[in-house]
């Protein structure tokens, strides 16, 4: 292996073809300098420099080797900087998984404050469930979780974002889409209603649940899906109505209408999980900038 060293004293030897002179800006002495010149021809196979008593020139392969070798060092240099700027939470990679709860405010809102302030960092989205979230996490598959808690998980850290009231959607042909006031939950009580998947994520699945227990009655499940657009859509065809929480509303679809309810109990509150054993200067810092924002919480 080629020491960098000697490719550096090969370029300021190339620059002022002169031993004396390249030894005076390398602060060395000659000697050394002109036996470090002849280790590297010797590891290189070839003649890089033509000498004789009154000057010294490049040969052809060494003129060749002159323009890579700076390109090297250029390219080395770059490589040095941006490691300095990872180790700093200035470049790099971050990996965040995130729920459908976050996705049309929260999440859009701190990613494009983030990359404003620091646009050499490569964010990494995937969308998935709370519970995905957590193996994801302990499984160092992602770098940060944007789901809903409670989670259960000792290698973890969680940071609450936000909590968020529940809103009912219904078609917008729907006898009671006009209401401009909070409706009662129990307006609905005959009708059917879609949901997601237990499994995809405990804490939202039961917040919604003890919605309706509170308000008095068990809900028609007429169809199952765990993505919030899915959900959405599935109502906008007549499928179903929904419990969701509030931030969907950012979420226009004509055929769907989406009222506040009067019973707010229950809430879904979105967190941010990360390992505890996670010290990179990255994390840190997009930890730091959520700390920074307004997220309106509630």
């Amino acid at each position: 292996m080629i020491e960098l060293r000697r490719i550096l004293y090969f370029i300021a030897v190339a620059e002022e073809l002169n031993f004396t002179k390249a030894a005076e800006r390398l602060k060395i002495s000659q000697p050394p300098l002109s036996q470090q010149i002849k280790i590297l021809e010797k590891e290189l196979n070839v003649t890089l420099f033509n000498r004789n008593k009154r000057v010294v020139e490049l040969t052809e392969a060494g003129s060749y080797f002159l323009e890579k070798a700076k390109d090297i060092v250029q390219k080395l240099e770059l490589v040095f900087e941006e490691t300095r700027q990872v180790e700093s939470g200035k470049s790099g990679k971050l990996s965040i998984g995130f729920t459908g709860s976050v996705t049309y405010d929260l999440l859009p809102k701190l990613i494009q404050t983030y990359q404003r302030a620091n646009p050499k960092i490569n964010i990494i989205l995937t969308q998935m469930s709370s519970a995905r979230q957590v193996e994801a996490l302990e499984n160092k598959e992602i770098d940060i979780g944007m789901l809903v808690s409670p989670i259960e998980s000792n290698s973890l850290k969680v940071k609450t974002l936000r909590s968020e009231p529940f809103i009912i959607a219904i078609p917008s042909n729907h006898p009671m889409a006009n209401r401009k006031e909070p409706v009662s939950l129990f307006n609905f009580k005959n009708e059917p209603f879609i949901f997601t998947d237990r499994d995809v994520g405990h804490s939202y699945y039961d917040a919604i649940i003890s919605l309706f227990y509170e308000v008095g009655f068990s809900p028609i499940k007429s169809q199952q899906a765990n993505e919030l657009q899915t959900i959405v859509s599935l109502v906008a065809s007549g499928v179903g109505n929904a419990v969701l929480p509030a931030s969907i509303m950012n979420y226009i679809n004509n055929k769907v209408t989406y009222l506040t309810l009067t019973e707010n109990n229950a809430s879904c509150t979105s967190s941010m999980a990360w390992r505890k054993d996670n010290d990179s200067a990255i994390l840190k810092s997009f930890i730091e900038h959520v700390d920074h924002q307004d997220l309106c919480l509630s």
